[in-house]
């Protein structure tokens, strides 16, 4: 409780990014990757700005993202928890008992379904899932990035470093009063493992954050490119023999060229070959 008491005293604020933002400060020739959370140091792991950056400018904001997420997202919550029998080293049967309770009504009007759709979906955008047994027979889901992970020392200068215990931010860090919670009651997914880390993992969005990226600046260019009635630029090639009185005539015509519902002019360029 004292290394939990001493980090929490370390008074700091959450950083939220959008999408533009965390690819600014993506650092691709180094080894400083804010978008995998950052390079764990010290005694504990956060998983801090993705979330939110990836949730508004991949999730709600790339169709192609959303789909992906949601046929992940219809497919996985379609399972259910059950145990199976091991029989000669074979499996057996399924079968479930009580205690798997918690897991087909993890809190009040909640499905085993509604559990893993949320699950999926923090993992997508945070790359980290968390659950808080609050009773035998309630789960809470928390937010990945309002979520440290506190280890036993600190992994850059220690050979053994385990999970001491989670701390949770209600607000964000800085926010309401920090929750300390224990291992044994805690449940914490992360089915991609960050490289730059010992316990927490990563979107998979944060690969193809450029392309995501791209894709977003590429449709506010077509958005704004019919908001602004604007028209594709043309390229005239003339001939080398075109005289200077020509080419003078030639370019007065096409100045004089106008439809009545232009708003903008045409805009071209003339060279001679």
């Amino acid at each position: 409780m004292n290394l939990l008491s001493r980090l929490v005293g370390r008074q700091s604020s959450e950083t939220r990014m959008s999408l533009d933002d965390l690819y600014e400060q993506v650092q691709f020739a180094g080894a400083n990757h804010l978008l995998l959370g950052g390079t764990p140091t010290g005694s504990s792991e956060s998983v801090t700005g993705s979330y939110a950056g990836l949730a508004s400018g991949a999730l709600q904001s790339n169709g192609v993202v959303f789909s992906a997420m949601a046929a992940r997202m219809a497919l996985f919550s379609e399972a259910r928890f059950a145990f199976q029998r091991m029989r000669s080293g074979r499996p057996g049967d399924l079968f479930t008992t009580a205690a798997l309770r918690i897991l087909e009504s993890p809190w009040p009007n909640g499905t085993t379904g509604d559990l893993l759709s949320r699950m999926i979906l923090d993992v997508d955008c945070a790359g980290n899932f968390f659950g808080r047994r609050v009773t035998s027979a309630k789960l809470q889901r928390l937010r990945p990035d309002w979520v440290d992970i506190v280890l036993t020392g600190d992994p850059s200068r220690q050979a053994s470093v385990e999970v001491a215990g989670y701390i949770y931010w209600p607000g964000g860090r800085g926010g309401g009063e920090p929750l300390f919670i224990d291992v044994a009651d805690m449940v914490h997914w992360a089915p991609y493992p960050d490289p730059l880390a010992w316990y927490r993992g990563m979107s998979w969005v944060t690969p193809i954050v450029r392309d995501v990226q791209a894709d977003r600046l590429a449709t506010m260019h077509k958005v704004k490119f019919f908001e602004n009635g604007a028209t594709l630029q043309a390229v005239i090639a003339l001939d080398k023999a075109v005289t200077k009185e020509q080419f003078k005539e030639f370019n007065l015509s096409l100045i004089h060229i106008s439809e009545p519902t232009r708003r903008t002019p045409i805009s071209y360029a003339v060279f001679c070959l």
